[in-house]
Parts: C-alpha cells; structure tokens; sequence
C-alpha cells in the first residue's frame, strides 16, 4: 500500500466517523443537516439525500457537518426554526458537538474489541536479556527464566510486571520463578535508576536490569588455526544446538559447553550476505568438532571462538567505511587509541564524531590494520522531537536479537472483550492526555509535533508492517483525534462546548458580537498552530521532501 492510499484511508475513517457524530446526534434531536463533508475546499463529488447534500471535497484534511441555523447567514425562514441548531437549547447543542469526539473514541474502542476478537500480541515475563552486575544478574535470573509472580501477585504480561517494577526502588519483592519446568522463588530489591519513559524524558524508577529481548549466539573466529575453524565453523555463524541442546540465547552457549566433555556437534545458520543489514539466504549446517576429552567441559577461546558482537557484518556502498576499506569479518579493535570492549561503545563514539576523523585499528585474519575515516554527518530527531547531528560510517556488526517471547491474546467472551479494550482505550488517553500536559508545561518540545507529513509516513510504514499495526495506529490517531478536538481552544468542538456549558451557567447567551470575536480569536490561534506543525513536518523531513523532488526532476 502506497504511503498517499494508507494516509487517504486512514484519514477518512477517523473524519468519516467524527462527522457522523455530529450529524447522528443532530438528526435525532431533530436538528436539520444541510452539509455532510468529508475534506474542505471545493467539492469533487457531491449528491443529495432529502434535505442533507454530501461532499467528498479536495483537501482531506478534515471535514465538517453544517446545520440549519448554525451560522449567522440572515434570518431563517419560520418553518425551519424547529430544525435550527441555534435555536436549540446549549445542552443539545453541546451534546450535538460532543459526539464528534465522541465517536472517535467510540472507533477507538470497537478497534481494541476487534483485535481481541481477532488476536492481541502481549510480550510474556520471559527474560531475554540480564545486565551484568544488576540486581537480577546478582540474584541469579538468566535469560530464558520466566517470571511467574512478584510478591504473590500472578503476572503473565511483561508491561504488568515492569510496571509493580518501576514503582518498587529500593523494596524487595519475592519474585516466583521457572527454569525448566522448576519453579523457585529468588529475592530481588530494584535499585532507583534514571531510565528514559515512553515520552523520551529522563525518569527516576526502580529498575533490576532485564529485557524481553535477548542475544542470539553469533561467532566470531578469534583463531584461524583453532578447533572450530578447523571444523569449519566461519566467523557470523548463528549457534542454535550443542549436541542436540536447543541454543536461544548467547548465555545458553556457555553454559552448555561447559557440559560437555568429549566430541561436540554444532549445529548453525549461516547466511549469504548481500548487503548492509540484509542477511540474505540462510543454510542449516552441522559441524563435529573433533576435540580430546575435557572433564573441565569446553570454554569457547579453547575452541578458538568469542562472541560476534565486535566483527563487522556488513560494509554499506558509498559508505565511509566503505571508502576507508573496511571489509566484512574485520575485527574492532581501537578507535583514536582507546580500546574497543563493546559495539554500544563503539556506535556511541562514532554517533558523537560527525565530520571529525577518526582513527579505526581493526585485527584482519590477526593482523592489526590501521584505517582513517570520517563518520558522515546525519540529521537525527530523537523522541522529544529536537534535532541533533551524529555520525555514521555504514556498518553495522555481528549481532541479531531474538524475537520477546509473547502470547495472542484472544477472547470470545463479549464482556472480557469489553473489559479488556475498555483498559487499552484508557490506557491510550491517559497517555495522549499526559503528552498534551507535558507540552503545556514545556517537558515535551513543541517540535514533537507532527502534521500531515508525519501521519502519512506513519501510515504508510505501518501498512507496510501489516494490517495489525496500521489498525492499531489508527485507534490511537483516533484517540488524538479526540482530545485534541476536545481542548477548549474557540472553532474546536471543546472550545463550543465551554461556550455552550458556560452559557447555561449563566443562563443567557453571548452576544453574536463576542462569538464572532472568538471565533476570529480561535482562527488565529488554529493558524498558528497549523504554522507550527507544518513547520516542524518540513525540518523533519525535508531531506526526504528534497531527495523526493531531485528523483522527480531527474526521471522528468
């Protein structure tokens, strides 16, 4: 699906339903609706049923629903006062722009329902990766271990169990485990430490030091004359079995080599490596490596073996790694003098050296080659939505992740269905509602906000990842849709509804005089508003807007 057709589809569901809010309500407090449009402008497709006339106009940015009497068009005829939107009580006329909202929310709601009638993805309590000296590696957890309550309280989705977490520094929680099929109980206190929330903001929470996601075993050949060359094993080799031991997580390879004490049969995924990250074709492959007995079990330097996670997978073209002749396979080694223990190091310190060279010593076949390259400067927008520049060599390493172990949620019983979609709804506008506050009180950068141009490339990159994630971006844009609409700004609907509320409280109504000054108030301020995201969508991607239009110029 082309990003335009996502965006186009995505957009007219939430207008469509918005709309029909309003002209619902309208109709059966017996309100007169005399224009139902979808988009602004000038309409391209129009047809009239009984007194209504429907529109599909040229900009789809929206839509509205026009009533009789709504606007200040000269005196109404008398037979149509009892159908006039301004001669109706202000409960009615705020229950009519109400609905709007409303109905986002509505939409939101039958989508959460949907996909639980269909199937929820929720990641399980399954460990996949434990941080080295944290309290959970202290206490003994390894990846794999299953998480099976806190403190007496069963837990089977991983934000539940991350959540009792964050809110317990510095307490010491009981913690249920199951490692093959045995179940035991480990004491585990969360040490306070700052983490980034899901609004980018450094935060204070308690944490131990796990991930749903973990390391598969990938190999590097640290010696050429070694057992596992010999045997055929090459460096960017995927271990997935030791003697018919199913191997998940780089950890399960230790410890399972450690078993064993005479011959070993390896079993691994090899790829055909095209280019960059793309892996290519996988072969499955078995190797017996010949080796004497050791009643110690193996370690993997005797094998002549160590972890993949400083070999260069792969060199993209036109790259200034490319450039400098790094090569796949070649080993990191030192960067500017300082010695390479990590790929996060490493990626760190090149991400902070845009247009500044470097001076990379990488191990070829054992031997130190000394290179000089300079990272490319990147524009990059992290989630607050302000701009830096880093830099980038085009590599990427001998790493792959495996997949967090989940379960489908699904369910047939109409009043779980109901529960549970109620809960994600909920959870949703308490998020969006958060975001707008942190905007408000300047915790959030106003250039997190997108537009247009935003939405259309979430849409078309969800649409490309499936039918799932589309759906369920367009549930939360509908949620957005729905608050946004609802902050009392004059020309939004709650901007109506405090006129409205207002005026019943003081039981006469505004002047057309003050109406139409806020109005003009509401437009302006609306203005300003569109400025800034549009704004922000055009620094966002304006390499993309440029390079779209050089393509164009260039086939033209």
């Amino acid at each position: 699906m082309s990003y335009i057709l996502a965006f186009l589809i995505l957009l007219s569901v939430l207008v469509i339903f918005h709309e029909f809010g309003h002209f619902a309500t309208a109709k059966l407090l017996g309100v007169g609706v005399e224009v139902f449009s979808v988009g602004f402008g000038r309409p391209l497709i129009r047809w009239r049923m009984r007194e209504t006339e429907y529109r599909i106009a040229l900009i789809p940015f929206g839509g509205f629903v026009k009533c009789v009497g709504e606007t200040s068009e000269g005196p109404l005829p008398e037979a149509a006062i009892p159908y006039s939107f301004s001669h109706r009580s202000p409960w009615q006329r705020a229950l009519i722009v109400f609905a709007g909202p409303f109905m986002n929310l509505v939409l939101a709601f039958l989508i959460f329902a949907g996909v639980f009638l269909v199937g929820y993805p929720e990641d399980l309590t399954v460990i996949g990766m434990v941080e080295q000296d944290s309290p959970a590696f202290k206490a003994g957890i390894i990846p794999g271990d299953k998480i099976i309550s806190i403190n007496g309280k069963e837990l089977w989705r991983w934000n539940e169990m991350s959540e009792v977490i964050s809110q317990s520094a510095s307490k010491p929680l009981a913690f249920k485990v199951e490692r093959d099929s045995q179940i035991f109980e480990l004491p585990i206190t969360p040490k306070l430490a700052e983490t980034t929330d899901i609004f980018g903001r450094k935060v204070q929470r308690g944490v131990i030091g796990i991930g749903k996601t973990g390391r598969q075993e990938i190999i590097g050949i640290a010696d050429n004359d070694g057992i596992a060359f010999k045997a055929g094993l090459r460096t960017g080799d995927n271990i997935v079995a030791l003697n018919s031991v199913k191997i998940r997580y780089r950890e399960d390879f230790e410890r399972a080599l450690k078993k064993i004490k005479g011959p070993i049969k390896v079993a691994v995924i090899r790829y055909d490596q095209k280019s960059g990250a793309d892996v290519g074709q996988e072969h499955h492959l078995t190797f017996d490596l010949t080796a004497p007995n050791n009643e110690k079990g193996w370690t993997a330097g005797e094998l002549g073996i160590e972890d993949g996670e400083l070999y260069i997978s792969g060199v993209l073209d036109d790259s200034p790694a490319k450039k400098a002749g790094l090569l796949a396979s070649d080993r990191l080694y030192e960067i500017d003098g300082q010695k390479i223990e990590s790929w996060e190091f490493f990626s760190k310190y090149v991400r902070s050296k845009p247009d500044i060279p470097v001076k990379l010593t990488v191990l070829r076949e054992g031997n130190p080659i000394n290179l000089i390259l300079t990272p490319e400067k990147q524009k990059y927008t992290d989630p607050l939505g302000n701009i830096q520049f880093i830099g980038r060599i085009g590599v990427y390493p001998e790493i792959m992740f495996t997949e967090p172990a989940f379960m489908v949620e699904r369910y047939y019983n109409p009043l779980k269905i109901i529960a549970r979609s109620f809960e994600l709804t909920w959870f949703w506008t308490k998020v969006t509602v958060k975001a707008f506050y942190l905007l408000i009180i300047g915790e959030m950068s106003a250039k997190s906000i997108g537009g247009p141009i935003m939405i259309a490339k979430m849409a078309g990159d969800t649409a490309k990842m499936g039918f799932f994630p589309y759906i369920m971006l367009m549930a939360i844009l509908s949620l957005n849709l729905a608050i946004v609409n609802l902050v009392p700004m004059p020309v939004l609907d709650g901007g109506q509804i405090f006129l409205f509320v207002t005026e019943m409280i003081r039981r006469k109504p505004y002047s057309q005089n003050f109406l139409e000054g806020a109005q003009k108030a509401g437009f302006a301020m609306l203005g300003l508003l569109i400025v800034l995201i549009l704004y922000n969508d055009i620094s966002r991607f304006w390499y993309d807007i440029t390079g779209f239009f050089t393509k164009l110029i260039r086939k033209g």
